[in-house]
């Protein structure tokens, strides 16, 4: 029996620019605080990479920064973003009034400027933006980078050593049922109307058995091989010890 194992390939992280934030009415270093823990969220599963001021600063001089940071075409992002090596640029915006706060985030595809993701609200306080800030991290980062969908295998590999044991204890249950009746036979305690059907169930249990049996260890066979070929697998190790030898198990079971 074979069993087809998926190769699983790890999808690039997708990389963000966040040249910076605009804002009205509030400090720049608030509001770089706000955008910094933003862009920190975003990518705190690995899932994307965002390059900020300090990393664009490399490579783009301090006039195309200031540009891109007001960047909302096709056009003005394609032309700026060519050297970064980017997927998407956040343009972000808080504005702060008597009454009330605004913020906005977008996120731009670099390559033709259509628009990914965006969100814009209005708060009566810093406390609110906050919040808001945080929650849009993680639903920005679920559409720009949806989390992928567990494997089946597990499931799978599970269901195998199930129907291997339940296989295997059947058939070992049904060959002692045929043995016990062949003993029986040869004791010569049964009747002669009884002799019959007991021949006739040891005819079916007999190979019945033998087929479970064969079928319940090569699912156990084939799960154990798989469990073996997959990273993080239980290790098994035998080593001598004084006047014999140990043989240990460790992993986690499916």
């Amino acid at each position: 029996m074979f069993v087809a194992l998926p190769l699983l390939l790890a999808a690039a992280p997708l990389t963000l620019a966040a040249p910076g934030i605009r804002c009205a009415g509030v400090e720049q270093g608030i509001c770089d605080a706000y955008l910094e823990h933003f862009s920190t969220q975003l990518a705190r599963e690995g899932r994307i990479n965002v390059r900020t001021r300090n990393d664009i600063a490399q490579v783009l001089d301090l006039e195309r920064q200031k540009q891109l940071l007001g960047c909302d075409d096709a056009g003005c992002i394609a032309e700026l973003v060519g050297g970064l090596g980017v997927d998407a640029v956040l343009s972000a915006s808080v504005t702060h009034t008597e009454a009330s706060w605004f913020a906005t985030l977008r996120v731009l595809r670099a390559r033709d400027g259509a628009e990914l993701a965006s969100a814009s609200e209005r708060f009566d306080g810093s406390a609110a933006l906050e919040k808001w800030m945080e929650a849009q991290a993680d639903t920005f980062a679920e559409k720009l980078a949806p989390q992928p969908a567990a494997p089946p295998t597990p499931r799978l590999r599970t269901a195998l050593f199930g129907a291997g044991a339940v296989a295997l204890v059947a058939g070992v249950v049904l060959f002692a049922v045929s043995k016990a009746d062949a003993s029986t036979l040869a004791n010569g305690t049964p009747t002669e109307a009884e002799i019959p059907g007991i021949a006739g169930r040891g005819r079916v249990l007999q190979p019945l058995g033998l087929v479970l049996g064969i079928a319940g260890l090569g699912l156990l066979g084939a799960a154990t091989m798989w469990l073996a070929l997959e990273p993080g697998a239980p290790a098994v190790s035998l080593g001598p010890v004084p006047g014999g030898a140990m043989f240990s198990f460790a992993g986690a079971l499916p």
